[in-house]
């Protein structure tokens, strides 16, 4: 399975932008450096949030805004999908 995956041609081109460097090898390490950036942030000062944090601004004010404060990893969890989703554009437009 995994040889099946290695061989892909998408793959190998990948790899071969990567070793080549230019922007696409910076835009993938930048981004992967700021959504560990977040998660590491996110580990580090969670004990210091309350039980409930706003995080839900689209909701009426008050207590439909407040979510558990493990749900703040929602955060870098978009931020990793907006970057995966914009790699597949990137790589399917050329």
């Amino acid at each position: 399975m995994i040889k099946k995956i290695i061989e892909h041609k998408t793959v190998r081109m990948v790899y071969k932008k990567l070793q080549s460097g230019g922007p696409l090898t910076l835009y993938i390490f930048a981004n992967l450096f700021l959504v560990a950036f977040e998660l590491i942030y996110i580990f580090l000062r969670i004990q210091y949030l309350n039980f409930q944090i706003p995080l839900w601004y689209t909701n009426d004010w008050g207590l439909a805004q407040l979510a558990p404060r493990n749900y703040i990893y929602v955060i870098p969890g978009v931020s990793f999908a907006i970057f995966v989703f914009g790699l597949a554009l990137i790589l399917l437009a050329k």
